[in-house]
């Protein structure tokens, strides 16, 4: 029997935390809808009424292109018991996309584990859960993550992620945009070694200019006034402090 909920309740948070698998459902004002599988431990209960998770990259980025379509942003997120007692667990709400590169994405990511080839965190507010029975839902054990996506990526390099991206996630199989920008999502590493030089030349710059303030002073006067013998104008002065 189907029940509702106002918020994440503990129970339900649990029921989470247990799950390997997870399925995002979006869809634009016009268009396909949208059905993700989802996995890599990479979901977190943030609050009652708010969760997210980290997106890795792949081929489509429908999401974000649908939540930047729609004006109410709506998004469906839903859980399914493989093993023990049978339940189904959906969150409905309002979606967002934080771009990887962004300031809200660098202050949320540190509740992820970051994944090489991440590109983005979709966080829900949620404005409803259901809970229904699961009964038809078969029975599955858990074996492991496939780990492959992962390492994909890690072997790739972020360059290589960065015309990916440009390539292939650009926009839906609609056609509608997702107004990714690869390079402030991965900054090209030669600006990097600009940046690092550029700085490096600026140290060396300061440090030969203090040197030759330094040699402007003849060592033949530095001995002199190193070794020779306090005057009487010295001792005078001497006495008086």
């Amino acid at each position: 029997m189907g029940k509702q909920f106002a918020r994440i309740e503990p129970e339900h948070a649990a029921f989470i935390e247990q799950q390997k698998i997870f399925f995002v459902a979006s869809a634009p004002p016009k268009g396909r809808v949208n059905v993700s599988p989802k996995g890599l431990s990479s979901f977190r209960v943030l609050g009652e009424n708010d969760v997210a998770y980290l997106d890795c990259t792949g081929s489509g980025s429908e999401t974000r292109a649908h939540l930047i379509a729609s004006d109410d942003k709506r998004l469906t997120i839903m859980f399914c018991a493989f093993d023990g007692a049978p339940m189904i667990l959906r969150l409905y709400g309002e979606g967002r996309s934080l771009m990887r590169g962004t300031p809200e994405y660098t202050d949320l990511v540190p509740k992820f584990e970051e994944v090489a080839g991440a590109r983005q965190i979709v966080r829900l507010s949620i404005d409803l859960v259901q809970t229904s029975c699961g009964m038809g839902v078969p029975l599955f054990d858990y074996k492991q993550e496939r780990g492959s996506l992962v390492r994909y990526w890690t072997a790739q390099g972020v360059n290589n992620l960065r015309k990916y991206w440009g390539m292939k996630n650009m926009k839906s199989i609609d056609g509608l945009p997702t107004d990714f920008a690869p390079d402030s999502m991965a900054p090209p590493r030669c600006q990097t070694k600009i940046a690092l030089h550029v700085r490096a030349a600026r140290s060396a710059q300061i440090l030969y200019s203090y040197s030759s303030r330094a040699r402007m002073v003849p060592s033949s006067a530095l001995m002199s006034a190193s070794t020779r013998s306090p005057s009487a104008a010295d001792a005078s002065a001497s006495s008086t402090t």
